[in-house]
């Protein structure tokens, strides 16, 4: 075959492959048409090439003009195969999206800095830095206004989130609630809860005190859920508690105290017992 063709038409029955640089001005393929060199489709093509079967390139190939993929109202499937089986990219024309499947990564930046991938099971989106999600106009959801039930965790157990305007909750805020037994004198209430159940189990305590001063505006609940008075050590230094005094140092059994920290010390805000709910710290 030379290494310019002017015009070139085979049948069904025929098969062609070409070796050499060439340029087609007009051509119907209506076989298989094989390359298996480096192909550049840079112009070399002057006209129209209708394929009415199969190509196939088993080198690289360049285009250096717009690759369509059939017409508007009327495309085709394309499919980007991975290294491993399963792992592709595809566009199906029919469902009108554009699909990953399990365990291919669609990902953003140079260093592959932005994730998103499914496993099968769970889907996964990771980010390198700041990671900003706005909106506009309108309201951000974070899960389906529609679905009812669906739980919602944010960060690690050890992450902190920072709201930087308001918060509105429509619906009960509960918060997370630790467990201390068997307290001893000079025990510690833990800060890192919403919420603490403190149970000396067998006597009263003497030599309270928080774990540390918490962080200004930081809400703490506690509850002495065991039979025994527990009393705060009556330093204020020591006991983390703003204004104590032997005159109001104890949490009676069954005390509910809501403390609020300044940033140096916790104070407490309200707080009693059964039958006098609002008696806050009693006397030791």
């Amino acid at each position: 075959m030379s290494s310019l063709v002017t015009e070139w038409s085979v049948d069904t029955s025929t098969s062609a492959s070409e070796t050499t640089s060439t340029a087609l001005n007009n051509a119907t393929l209506s076989g298989t048409l094989a390359v298996t060199g480096a192909t550049a489709l840079n112009g070399g093509i002057n006209a129209a090439l209708t394929l009415s079967n199969t190509l196939t390139v088993t080198g690289a190939t360049t285009l250096s003009s717009t690759l369509t993929v059939g017409s508007d109202s009327s495309g085709h499937d394309v499919i980007f195969y991975g290294a491993l089986s399963g792992r592709d990219l595809v566009w199906d024309e029919s469902q009108y999206r554009l699909r990953a499947n399990d365990n291919a990564q669609i990902t953003v930046g140079t260093g592959n800095d932005c994730t998103l991938s499914h496993n099968g099971s769970e889907t996964l989106f990771s980010a390198v830095g700041d990671l900003t999600i706005g909106v506009s106009s309108g309201t951000l959801y974070l899960g389906s206004p529609q679905e009812a039930g669906v739980p919602i965790s944010i960060g690690h157990t050890t992450s902190e989130v920072t709201i930087n305007d308001n918060l509105t909750v429509t619906g009960a805020l509960v918060g997370t609630r630790l467990a201390v037994t068997n307290l001893a004198d000079d025990g510690s209430i833990p800060i890192t809860a919403t919420c603490v159940s403190i149970d000396a189990n067998g006597g009263a305590r003497t030599g309270i005190r928080f774990t540390g001063g918490g962080v200004a505006g930081q809400i703490l609940t506690v509850n002495n859920t065991g039979g025994e008075a527990l009393t705060f050590h009556n330093t204020e230094g020591t006991a983390l508690v703003r204004g104590i005094h032997a005159d109001h140092d104890t949490m009676e059994a069954n005390f509910m105290g809501m403390f609020v920290s300044d940033g140096t010390y916790w104070n407490l805000i309200a707080g009693g017992v059964d039958s006098q709910p609002d008696v806050g710290l009693t006397a030791s």
